[in-house]
């Protein structure tokens, strides 16, 4: 545990912000569209060079450092300007003060024996320039020490051009097209004119600052949003497969981990001669601010509160990141879900390390001032919950961060507090003076309840005035989520409370990236080749060793002849003419510092690797063979596979966290719920008296809430108040087009007697001077994270949402569907039921697993095809080239022992598999995929939670607990079946024999559990209830069940039939009782 100097942080924390914002600009000459206008033979862009330096002042250029650089353009005999200073005089000539005059100054000690501090003394151009420039801190800190980590080894070395540039994500799919010669599209105004737009928005912003007074925090906060905004839409690199990692994703990143580097050399100075020698082997730490916002959620009675905590847990993240980026400038936000926040922080904040291997360690007591301004974005909470607060073994990249979401759980329930000597003193000052009413809140369960009930619920005097400050900014809001259940419940008075969740896990930790690939390489005779060259460069070194001095000459031949040998073994890619071995050590130990991959080869091999040292012993290792073939192989895999840079890492929880994004924003259009549906009817000043204003009342089932100002608004559906509040001999359909063209005529003018809900005191009053206010029919849980969303929506529309969520995912998952698994899970439940049993049941059917090995499923090469083909054409890609793409990224292991095309380590801690791509799978090959999987739970009593439980070996509900449930949750190819089910019995003639069926098959499922002649009698009665009279009867009644016909669910063994008794039995339960349509 390192000696901390926190004082020096914060004396140098806006020279760190400075440098920040420099870094963030580092690739400003890659936004020049000469830059990418010709890559290695392909040509993207037509440009008159002339028309071009008659808009901006100079010539195109093809090199991002030319952006830099003087040209010819003469402003006097003795003077030239480059781009840059171009650029800068066409909006201001003051601008380019801003670059050049921006001092970020440092003072560090070379080492902990030199009294003498070293000065770094920079301009803010000096950090834009990049490794254009000539500073030494720059090229070897920023440059070297962290953009190469985004830039070499995330980029690795494919050798293929993009044939149009276009934006994918991180699995593949297009998002966004730059430039397609075939369309004879071209989009230029992403590049220079956008620059242009930026540096103009930018003066703009030093303009009204005061050029000589700048505020650090503002400008940095300015340029990460416009930054973000436009370099998103910009690729860093114009070669295929790696154009799935934005200008904005590797910008972000090298300028984050620069930020943690010299946050790291300003508390430790002693620390800066290694980075200066040795900046490849930089390390960053992940620092974890973790408590459990879904356990907040669930603490929620109603809406009210779950809208509260919602919105809580946003606001104290954003202190907390305030506070790590921009008080303390320790590094920048890189994750965020429902366990917590997580950044990228210096390598050296770590402190105890704590018990159990797994990783993690507490904050370095010396930063304690740091974890107590943590702890104080807490008091939102007033108590309710702390944060665990984690570090990382600093490692040079960021899958460590695995290590933190998999213990969350644990980490929960050791959360750190205060300093404070009296806790109850401080948070819970009224509990102690309350000595009359001795009841627990409903909510926070930390304080007394007031005297007085609120909608039945003993609440305390802040969650008291939390629900009336929500329901005081909700009832007027247009546009806005509802926090009323009488407004989400469906004709049937049902809602659903839903939640989608990806599971991440081995993503996150880099496992399932080595199952997608940056080059195509024949690995066989690679790997062969690589093992061979490996090999005689060993035994040429061992021979050289032996002779004199006088040879070399000789010697030093050999030598050059093996620099080359890795760049010709790999197909003249682009890696440089550098020895074999060098190259081995610099892959292999670089990209496994401090994570799980360090393990592995310790395990191979021993100690013959040092990684403090970074050092092969191969003197050692030229002596096994079994070592030497380790080497090859894994060396291969390294440069072959994807690789998990911090930039691809943000990249993917980026893309999974827009798929629920754009689903939110899009549920109207999902849910497809007419407009005159969602509306509320407010009704202006109809309560005359005090008491009755800022009530809840019910009037024949339907809720009304008055507030301060006695305004009268209606919280149930429209759907449930036209019958009871309309005027007779209206038909709906008039009613609705009133209702659209904001019309209230149709509501009656009778006084109407509601009852108070508290108290059933009677208010009288006349519905009259109505108007509308739209809202969105859905209610968000927790908002959306890369993990998962859950929110509540009319239950009736939840077909429609399975749908179009399977169709969303094919367009965005397709070359990764079996490897991303995308679980979704309901609960229907009376509108009118405690919500936090939904809520509850929601967290059990969320299924948190423990390990992938529990939901992985064998299929065969042929149902492998099918899946993959069927995701692809039900998706828009028709400017994908789709059969080269699968190539790449659709890759599954084999589960037989057959030959792959490639043998990878999909888990560092696991042997090798073989993967093959599915264009390349043979119909009897078995496959190991992990599906998409739908579960659901119909709450008709409140114990009926307890029927969601998992098996921890399979996650398949738990035939003791939930006997004829077992076969939840369902593949979403099994749930095929489910839309069949409903369009064989939605006809009114049938829904009656259902019932008898049903009725039947449970009776006898239970008196005969164990009696082959089960399925002769349910077969038998299947023909003679359904009146199955023929073939073609009974294979459409068959198909129901997942079989094309007849003959196949006679042949079905006694279990798999019982099997497929269950599945109609939730076929039913899901149509019938969860929604009532059949």
């Amino acid at each position: 545990m390192s000696d901390l100097n926190l004082k020096n942080l914060e004396k140098y924390k806006m020279e760190i912000l400075k440098a920040e914002v420099g870094a963030l600009l580092f690739n400003l000459g890659k936004t020049h569209v000469g830059f990418w206008k010709k890559k290695r033979g392909k040509v993207y862009f037509q440009i008159d060079d002339d028309k071009f330096k008659e808009k901006y002042g100079y010539k195109p250029f093809s090199g991002y450092r030319d952006y830099f650089k003087k040209n010819n353009i003469k402003e006097s005999k003795f003077n030239s300007k480059s781009p840059f200073t171009i650029d800068m005089d066409s909006i201001n000539k003051e601008l380019k003060d801003f670059f050049n005059e921006t001092d970020i100054n440092f003072q560090f000690k070379k080492n902990s024996k030199e009294k003498n501090k070293k000065e770094i003394n920079l301009r803010l151009i000096d950090v834009v320039k990049g490794n254009a420039g000539d500073s030494e801190f720059i090229n070897k800190v920023m440059f070297k020490g962290c953009e190469n980590i985004n830039s070499g080894i995330d980029k690795g070395a494919p050798k293929k051009q993009l044939n149009n540039l276009k934006i994918a994500n991180a699995f593949g799919t297009t998002k966004e097209e730059i430039a397609n010669n075939k369309k004879n599209f071209v989009d230029l105004t992403r590049y220079d004119e956008s620059r242009i737009i930026f540096l103009r928005n930018l003066w703009m912003k030093i303009d009204s600052m005061g050029r000589t007074n700048i505020d650090v925090y503002e400008m940095r906060r300015f340029i990460l949003g416009e930054i973000k905004k436009w370099y998103s839409h910009l690729l860093s690199d114009s070669r295929f497969p790696i154009n799935d990692v934005t200008l904005w994703d590797q910008a972000y990143m090298t300028a984050s981990m620069f930020k943690a580097s010299v946050a790291t050399l300003c508390l430790e100075e002693e620390k800066y001669q290694d980075y200066i020698d040795r900046p490849r082997e930089i390390k960053w730490s992940i620092l974890g601010v973790q408590y459990d916002k879904l356990g907040l959620a669930e603490k929620a009675l109603n809406p009210s509160f779950i809208d509260w905590y919602r919105n809580g847990t946003n606001v104290v993240d954003e202190k907390i990141k305030k506070v790590i980026e921009e008080d303390f400038a320790l590094g920048n936000e890189i994750y965020r879900d429902e366990t917590g926040i997580y950044f990228i922080a210096p390598e050296n904040i770590y402190g105890k390390k704590v018990d159990g291997d797994v990783g993690l360690y507490r904050m370095n007591d010396n930063l304690s001032d740091i974890q107590e301004k943590i702890i104080e974005c807490f008091k939102l909470f007033n108590g309710e919950v702390f944060p665990s607060i984690y570090i990382t073994e600093p490692s040079r990249g960021t899958m460590n961060i695995a290590y933190l979401i998999e213990n969350a759980k644990e980490n929960f329930l050791k959360p750190v507090f205060p300093k404070s000597n009296n806790l109850v003193e401080e948070y819970f000052q009224e509990t102690e003076d309350n000595n009359e009413f001795k009841v627990i809140c409903d909510i926070c369960k930390v304080r007394l309840a007031e005297d007085d009930k609120v909608e039945k619920l003993n609440l305390c005097s802040i969650c008291k005035e939390r629900k009336k400050e929500i329901e005081r900014t909700k009832l007027n809001d247009e546009y806005k989520e509802t926090i009323w259940t009488g407004e989400l419940q469906d004709k049937n008075r049902r809602i659903a409370l839903v939640t989608m969740k990806f599971e991440l896990d081995e993503w996150l930790n880099g496992n399932m990236v080595n199952t997608m690939l940056i080059s195509d390489y024949n690995m066989r005779n690679i790997s062969n080749n690589l093992k061979n060259n490996l090999k005689n460069d060993l035994k040429n070194d061992s021979e050289n060793d032996s002779k004199n001095n006088s040879k070399n000459k000789e010697t030093k031949t050999k030598t050059k002849t093996n620099e080359s040998a890795i760049g010709s073994i790999l197909f003249k890619t682009d890696l440089p003419p550098i020895p074999l071995r060098e190259y081995i050590e610099s892959i292999l130990l670089e990209r496994s510092i401090g994570d799980r991959w360090e393990k592995l080869l310790k395990d191979e091999l021993g100690d013959n690797i040092d990684f403090e040292n970074r050092k092969i012993k191969w003197d050692k290792v030229k002596k096994s063979e079994k070592q030497i073939e380790f080497l090859s192989k894994i060396l291969l895999q390294f440069v072959t596979r994807k690789n998990p840079s911090p930039a691809r890492f943000r990249r993917i929880w980026e893309t999974t966290e827009g798929f629920f994004v754009d689903i939110e924003n899009h549920m109207m259009d999902i849910l497809e719920i007419p407009k005159s549906r969602n509306v509320r009817i407010k009704w202006n000043k109809v309560i005359e008296e005090d008491k009755y204003k800022g009530r809840e009342f019910e009037y024949k089932g339907l809720n009304f809430l008055s507030d301060a100002k006695g305004n009268l608004y209606l919280i149930s559906s429209i759907e449930k108040a036209i019958p009871i509040i309309s005027k007779e001999k209206m038909e709906n359909e008039e009613i609705y087009s009133q209702i659209t063209n904001n019309e209230g005529s149709w509501i009656t003018n009778e006084i109407i007697e509601m009852a108070d809900v508290s108290n059933n005191n009677k208010c009288n009053v006349k519905l009259e001077n109505p108007s509308y206010i739209s809202y969105k029919p859905y209610l968000s849980i927790i908002n959306p994270t890369p993990i998962s969303w859950q929110f509540i929506v009319p239950a009736e529309y939840v077909p429609k949402l399975i749908k179009k969520v399977q169709h969303k995912y094919d367009e965005e998952f397709k070359y990764v569907k079996g490897k991303l698994p995308l679980h979704i899970g309901i609960v229907f439940q009376n509108y009118k039921k405690p919500l936090y049993i939904g809520i509850k049941a929601l967290r059990n059917i969320r299924r948190d697993i423990d390990n992938w090995d529990s939901i992985e499923k064998e299929i065969s090469g042929e149902r492998l095809k099918q899946m993959s083909d069927a995701a692809i054409n039900n998706s828009n890609s028709d400017c994908e080239s789709r059969t080269e793409l699968k190539r790449y990224y659709s890759l599954y292991p084999l589960n037989n022992g057959g030959k792959g095309d490639y043998s990878f380590y999909i888990r560092p801690n696991k042997q090798p598999m073989e993967l093959k791509s599915v264009d390349k799978t043979k119909d009897t090959e078995k496959y190991l995929i992990y599906p998409n999987t739908i579960d659901f739970e119909y709450l008709d009593v409140n114990t009926r939670r307890n029927d969601i439980c998992y098996d921890t070996e399979k996650a398949n509900r738990n035939k003791i607990v939930a006997k004829y449930k077992q076969n939840r949750p369902y593949t979403w190819e099994e749930w095929e079946t489910f839309n069949k089910f409903y369009d064989y019995f939605k006809g009114k003639e049938r829904k009656t024999k259902l019932q008898t069926m049903v009725n039947l098959i449970y009776s006898k499922l239970s008196d005969w559990q164990n009696d082959s002649s089960l399925k002769c009698f349910i077969l038998s009665a299947f023909i003679n209830i359904f009146e199955l009279k023929d073939d073609e009867s009974k294979n459409e009644f068959v198909r129901i069940l997942g079989e094309n016909k007849w003959e196949d669910i006679e042949s079905l063994c006694d279990e798999k039939f019982r099997i497929k008794l269950h599945k109609f039995l939730d076929m039913y339960d899901f149509w019938h009782n969860g929604l009532k349509e059949i």
